[in-house]
């Protein structure tokens, strides 16, 4: 039955379109939107009842058409993860690695970095997707000319981390791998999210008690569309959880995103430059000092 509010329960005849669990979340009765409790990433803004609430147009098509039947994602927990990245690393030879590298733009020690690797079976890159605490839980797979995207199954989305870092400067939050990869390329410290909502627990874990500045690095999205008011939301959101962290939100000047502003030139001092001329978010009395710079903080 419909709802005051236009909305229906979901049901394990039809599940929620996002999480794809037959309990908790809801969808409008035109079909248009669902609100979901358990996933943010695509949302358009959040729900009084704490959800998420994700409009179900053509664009968004691909998320609902998971191949894995809902009730069984939860049994997709034996994936031994740390055996399957030796596999993949064992797979991935000098020459598959230097093609990536020309393909992307970006340095193979940044790559290797990022522990990338090889999947013979997917014909794909993979890329492992790590919690806070370092263990890898799932991996991104990337085919070979960039057309497809897609999770090894049973895989959780997690964060793209180095295996090292500098631990000087800021630390950058980018979204991807390649992201990632392009700013690591040109001396910096960053890691990736797994979307421009997504992973927002798994970072504030991992940088509780770091006592260096954060740099939330979003994609430059259409100005007006959906994507960009997600992308915004997305940072803010986590900008607010990373409090009490001296945390700026910005984006390229020109660029879509981290890597194509490399690919487009941009040094490591050009990057420092943007960062260090923007104000630090406050999640109290809005934008702070206009003055106030990277390396400040206490």
């Amino acid at each position: 039955m419909s709802t005051k509010t236009g909305w229906l329960r979901v049901s394990a005849k039809k599940p929620c379109a996002i999480c794809f669990r037959p309990d908790w979340c809801g969808f409008s009765d035109d079909g248009e939107l669902a609100v979901c409790m358990r996933e943010d990433g695509g949302a358009i803004r959040t729900a009084k009842n704490g959800g998420w609430i994700h409009r179900l147009t053509e664009k968004q098509a691909p998320r609902r058409e998971r191949p894995q039947a809902p009730i069984k994602q939860a049994k997709e927990s034996t994936l031994d993860c740390a055996k399957l990245n030796e596999k993949f690393q064992f797979d991935l030879t000098y020459e598959i690695l230097m093609r990536l590298v020309k393909k992307i733009g970006v340095s193979d020690t940044s790559l290797l970095q990022l522990d990338v690797g090889y999947s013979e079976e997917h014909r794909a890159y993979t890329f492992p997707m790590r919690a806070a605490r370092g263990e890898i839980v799932g991996f991104r797979v990337r085919n070979l000319d960039g057309s497809r995207k897609f999770c090894v199954t049973g895989s959780k989305n997690a964060l793209f981390v180095p295996r090292h870092m500098t631990g000087t400067g800021p630390l950058l939050i980018v979204e991807g791998p390649t992201d990632a990869a392009a700013l690591v390329t040109i001396g910096f410290d960053a890691i990736g999210r797994p979307s421009n909502t997504g992973g927002a627990d798994l970072i504030v874990e991992y940088c509780r008690g770091i006592r260096r500045d954060i740099v939330l690095l979003h994609d430059r999205d259409d100005a007006g569309s959906a994507a960009e008011r997600t992308t915004e939301f997305g940072a803010r959101r986590l900008a607010e959880l990373l409090q009490p962290n001296d945390v700026y939100v910005t984006c390229p000047p020109r660029a879509k995103d981290a890597r194509q502003w490399v690919l487009d030139g941009a040094t490591h001092d050009d990057v420092s430059y943007v960062i260090g001329s923007k104000m630090k978010f406050q999640v109290a009395g809005g934008m702070g000092d206009a003055h106030t710079r990277l390396g400040t903080a206490s």
